[in-house]
């Protein structure tokens, strides 16, 4: 979000290193959900079909925070699985519908 809203692209620096506990990852986890939200407040609506050439082809801003999104419910469900395996029960998601 941060390179859709500022054209700042370069990773950030998040390691396992820096993040070696569960409350520092979840600490880390809601901060980059604030900013995520921050910088989606400040992308105009107009911008939704902006095209961006940054990655393997081009692609709408839209289409971009579709992909993210896609990509976060993939991790939540690696970690659902993650926590089945180790015998603890994932938290209740609430849906929408």
């Amino acid at each position: 979000m941060r390179g859709i809203a500022t054209n700042q692209w370069e990773s950030l620096p998040y390691t396992l290193e820096s993040y070696d506990s569960a409350e520092s990852i979840i600490e880390l986890a809601e901060d980059v959900f604030k900013k995520v939200k921050q910088y989606s407040n400040i992308i105009p609506e107009e911008d939704l079909s902006r095209i961006i050439e940054r990655f393997n082809r081009p692609a709408t801003v839209a289409e971009i925070i579709l992909e993210m999104i896609e990509h976060s419910i993939h991790h939540r469900g690696q970690i659902t699985v993650y926590y089945r395996l180790l015998g603890i029960k994932p938290n209740h998601i609430t849906y929408i519908i």
